[in-house]
């Protein structure tokens, strides 16, 4: 796993912290359009995350709008630690409201079961002794503190460095998540192929760089490679139910 795709992943968890714990779909997507992540990527995040124990998502899903290719992402994602949280907390304040119900009702019968005590009546000498030790007390000089005011510095806030990326135009965002989806529908059909065989079949299909779109993959870990030279793909790759003929894929 590269260190940027692990601070993807740290970036999203954060999100969801923020949010209170719990987001929709619709948060996860606009989450990534203002990073400027693909669907593609967020689908990955998504069930990276949710493999490994990081977050809980509903069963209902949400089909991810404007994709090259059809992926669905959970409509409701929950942090995990959030979750246990909420259930150890709920058992806390029961046995919390066992514990004060007892000491109510033990604190009542004590109190019923006291005897009134007869206030002692004060000799004229306390009264007087007690009326100096007032006066002496309210003729006590006041203390006047003066704080000195510091210069306070100036906070300069360092962007984070998530926040730290190349703004790339947009057209180009485009084509590289259109030849990212071609490449993932050609190994929907060939599992295993050269990688010779996979640069030059992408490059019939119209992908610029498919060197680029091979480390993209390696990269997600959707496929592997292995030392002979061939490309395997993985069980992270997006399955397709609608699948187009091999003629459509593969120009004659």
């Amino acid at each position: 796993m590269s260190e940027s795709y692990r601070e993807l992943l740290l970036s999203f968890l954060l999100f969801i912290t923020m949010k209170g714990g719990k987001i929709t779909a619709s948060d996860a997507l606009k989450w990534a359009d203002d990073n400027g992540i693909n669907p593609i990527t967020l689908y990955t995040i998504v069930y990276d995350l949710k493999n490994k124990g990081e977050i809980i998502c509903s069963r209902e899903e949400e089909n991810i709008p404007g994709c090259s290719i059809p992926l669905s992402i959970p409509k409701e994602i929950l942090l995990k630690n959030v979750v246990v949280k909420s259930k150890v907390e709920k058992k806390r304040q029961r046995k919390k409201k066992l514990r004060t119900k007892g000491k109510t009702e033990k604190g009542l019968l004590v109190f019923l079961g006291k005897k009134e005590e007869v206030k002692k009546k004060e000799s004229p000498v306390e009264k007087i002794y007690k009326k100096e030790t007032r006066e002496e007390k309210s003729l006590s000089p006041i203390e006047i503190v003066v704080e000195e005011k510091r210069p306070q510095k100036e906070i300069v806030e360092k962007p984070s460095r998530l926040e730290i990326r190349e703004e790339k135009p947009a057209i180009e965002k485009i084509e590289d998540e259109e030849d990212l989806a071609k490449a993932i529908e050609y190994l929907n059909y060939f599992w295993s192929v050269g990688e010779i065989r996979f640069i030059l079949d992408l490059k019939r299909e119209g992908v610029k760089d498919p060197e680029k779109v091979l480390r993209r993959l390696l990269e997600l870990g959707y496929v592997t490679r292995s030392p002979l030279g061939v490309i395997n793909a993985t069980e992270r790759l997006p399955k397709l139910e609608n699948r187009k003929s091999i003629a459509d894929i593969l120009p004659s």
